[in-house]
């Protein structure tokens, strides 16, 4: 039996009883589901979760007819920390609730076995939903061909009161209007969308808005520090976004004055940058907020009062700094010591607990001697709980504006020192959209498309239609 989790979606809030959510341990899967409980507008709207699980990228999930999800593979690869957000859709209305932390736990994985099947993208699991409503539609029409629906015709009604603007609550819809309404929305599909993650070059692109942007940080060191040998570590610094199209004679700039940093991890990263896992701050344009992950503390700005001086049982002097929400979990890098999980070795750096930072060097004879030898010194380290800040509205305004062009378009993230890295959803054309759709069901018939106008509308013969209408994907 699968363990059941409710959540409730009211309004902007997600409600869940168990907090954090548990979803058992890294690597196990199918063991786990989720009940939706739809209050308030909720229940009008067609909803997809996504789960940010602790380690890589996000997977969507739709919600299904019974309300239910089981929790894709991808969640629980890996241990620790994910987020499940609720997105509601209907024609021209886009509500996402707050975040729904959930918890894995660790295990050693059961090497050997078989790779878990990748849950499908929602273009699958949409087409799953039309392909399953239309052998549902046949079978009925098969029920009503051979009669089974035939019966005694019963008296007229009385008092009916028929709406034939389809506006009125508590009356009858009139079943030709609805017919010509169906007919309509068959005509119409909104716009494709595709993932990009990280791209400067996107070639299917049509115009339109760019969504669920996210831009993340990251850090570098060109080197080995050591105390006598510094080595800078380079991150996002004031990022410059610009979209611009094939040619560059159309084109959006916009500077966001913040840095971003990050720290490399073998695991447990909340972003990988080609092959390599970070630990990153990152901005979300959707929520317009900046998530400081990680932190850079000058020693230099330190209090004298929270420094300490002592020396380790081999002789070597350290300085420790208490300031609190530290995450021991991952090594801190600075620009002149070499960060460790716990030492005694001059030269390094390390977290013992989640309040102190300490620095081990054989130079450190007594407290004034070690302040004066770190006031150039800087650290990088991991926050046991993230920080959150609001970007300004004319930031939020302008970011959202973001558009792609038609057929391609090019996006960059440079900054002062290392180039940003950018997560989104874009429109592709219409032609790309349509023939993946297409693909998925074996169809080879020939479809309109208004190009000319990019109006993303198709006009199809196809019971596949409705099923489709108003697709974001």
């Amino acid at each position: 039996m699968k363990n059941n989790h409710e959540i409730i979606l009211k309004q902007y809030a997600a409600y869940c009883k168990e907090q954090p959510l548990y979803l058992g341990t890294a690597g196990s899967y199918g063991m786990e589901m989720l009940t939706i409980i739809r209050e308030g507008v909720w229940a009008e709207y067609d909803i997809l979760a996504a789960f940010h699980p602790p380690v890589g990228a996000a997977v969507q999930v739709r919600v299904d007819a019974n309300n239910q999800i089981g929790v894709p593979i991808e969640a629980t690869a890996e241990k620790g920390m994910g987020e499940i957000v609720f997105a509601g859709y209907k024609e021209g209305v886009r509500q996402i609730a707050v975040d729904v932390l959930y918890k894995v736990t660790p295990s050693s994985g059961a090497s050997g076995t078989e790779p878990a099947e990748p849950t499908p993208d929602v273009v699958q699991q949409i087409m799953l939903a039309a392909n399953a409503a239309e052998k549902l539609a046949q079978s009925v029409r098969d029920d009503a061909d051979a009669g089974k629906f035939n019966g005694v015709q019963g008296d007229p009604g009385k008092d009916a009161v028929i709406d034939t603007t389809l506006s009125h609550a508590g009356e009858a819809a009139d079943a030709a209007e609805v017919g010509k309404l169906k007919e309509d929305l068959s005509k119409k599909i909104t716009k494709f969308y595709a993932s990009n993650q990280g791209d400067t070059h996107l070639a299917d692109s049509d115009n339109g808005k760019i969504m669920d942007m996210m831009l993340y940080g990251k850090s570098s060191q060109d080197g080995t520090p050591t105390p006598e040998n510094p080595v800078e570590i380079k991150s996002v610094v004031n990022p410059k976004v610009k979209v611009f199209n094939e040619n560059g004679t159309e084109f959006q700039t916009v500077t966001i004055p913040y840095t971003l940093n990050a720290i490399p991890v073998p695991s447990g990263g909340n972003v990988t940058i080609g092959e390599q896992q970070y630990i990153s701050d990152y901005l979300d344009i959707e929520k317009g907020k900046l998530y400081r992950k990680v932190k850079r503390l000058n020693l230099k700005d330190a209090d004298v009062t929270i420094l300490t001086h002592g020396f380790h049982s081999n002789g070597n002097g350290y300085l420790a700094i208490s300031i609190g929400n530290l995450s021991k979990e991952q090594r801190p890098i600075s620009n002149r010591y070499k960060g460790e999980t716990w030492t005694t070795t001059s030269g390094y750096v390390y977290i013992p607990n989640s309040n102190d930072i300490v620095f081990v060097d054989d130079r450190f004879t007594d407290k004034q001697t070690a302040i004066k030898l770190v006031q150039d010194t800087y650290v990088i380290y991991t926050l046991s709980s993230p920080t959150e800040e609001d970007l300004s509205l004319e930031q939020i305004k302008f970011l959202k504006s973001l558009s792609t062009h038609y057929p391609v378009t090019n996006i960059t993230v440079g900054s002062e020192e290392l180039n940003g890295y950018a997560v989104f959803n874009y429109p592709v054309s219409m032609t790309n959209g349509w023939n993946y759709v297409k693909q998925q069901l074996n169809d080879n018939r020939n479809y309109i498309y208004d190009m000319d106008l990019q109006s993303a509308e198709a006009y199809v013969n196809s019971e596949y239609a409705v099923a489709l209408t108003e697709l974001e994907v």
